[in-house]
């Protein structure tokens, strides 16, 4: 009677793990089936961030284009000859320049050879598009002066 006791000892035993083994395989299929929903959720984003980069994709080529368009639109005649060399003249420590007519609102600007702006002037109604400068202040040297695109050299003694 010993061995029989003993043996439904062993399948006790036995049923208990197979039904732990029952209830880890339970949960094992959730979490599959949870990892098969996330496997789904990410490949539906990855489809979505793949359908927003072929959308930026052409969005860029469809600006790249644009810009290029634009740039051909421009006529560079017209940039290069609207730039003149500017004449400067020094007379009783202001600076005047003198073929170029200063438009409402343009600046024009002295800076140092370190780029240092050390003298403006921006032209308003109030001053009728003047276009002299002091520059007795300013000690000997050289300096660039900017009104627009053009740009002249002054070297002050």
């Amino acid at each position: 009677m010993v061995a029989a006791n003993n043996c439904d000892e062993v399948v006790s035993a036995l049923l208990a793990q197979i039904s732990a083994l029952e209830a880890d395989t339970v949960a094992l299929h959730a979490q599959v089936s949870g990892l098969e929903a996330d496997t789904a959720a990410l490949n539906n984003d990855i489809n979505i961030l793949n359908d927003l980069n072929g959308t930026l994709q052409t969005e860029n080529a469809d600006l790249q284009q644009a810009l290029e368009d634009c740039e051909n639109s421009i006529s560079t005649e017209v940039l290069e000859s609207t730039r003149e060399e500017l004449q400067i003249i020094i007379e009783n420590g202001e600076l005047r320049i003198e073929n170029y007519e200063l438009r409402n609102g343009e600046t024009i600007t002295i800076t140092d050879l370190q780029g240092r702006i050390v003298g403006a002037l921006r032209a308003t109604p109030l001053n009728n598009g003047a276009q002299t400068i002091n520059i007795s202040h300013l000690p000997s040297g050289v300096y660039l002066v900017r009104v627009g695109n053009n740009v002249g050299k002054l070297v002050k003694k």
